[in-house]
């Protein structure tokens, strides 16, 4: 008569690759939320450098200065010739109406517009 005696090693490696599988699965979706809160931490510095930036360029403008109808800023929001982020400005008068649109744009892609409006000598019309 013969005994058999059957292996444990086939129920361990079956119950290894499970465990595998299992914790592969929690990688992929980890590593996916870890993306995503990477995107969303980007894209909220560049909005507030962004909305920064434009406030200043804002600030300049009711202050009087002549602004440049193209500049470019760093990621520390100091104008600089050639940097990451471009700030147009599109300035329209009419009689002591000063208005202007402020756009700030990171690769082509717009990340903040700003309208700015003021009477020039103080004078409220309607």
């Amino acid at each position: 008569m013969r005994i058999r005696t059957s292996s444990k090693s086939g129920l361990f490696l079956l119950e290894f690759m499970i465990i595998f599988i299992i914790f592969g699965l929690t990688t992929v979706v980890c590593v996916g939320f870890f993306i995503k809160a990477h995107e969303a931490s980007t894209y909220s510095k560049d909005l507030t450098l962004g909305t920064m930036v434009a406030m200043t360029v804002a600030e300049e403008f009711k202050g009087g200065e002549k602004i440049e109808a193209t500049s470019f800023y760093n990621e520390d929001g100091k104008k600089i010739k050639n940097g990451n982020y471009r700030v147009d400005f599109r300035e329209t008068s009419v009689e002591n109406l000063q208005a202007a649109t402020i756009t700030v744009s990171k690769g082509g892609k717009n990340i903040y517009n700003l309208g700015v409006k003021y009477c020039r000598d103080g004078d409220v019309r309607e």
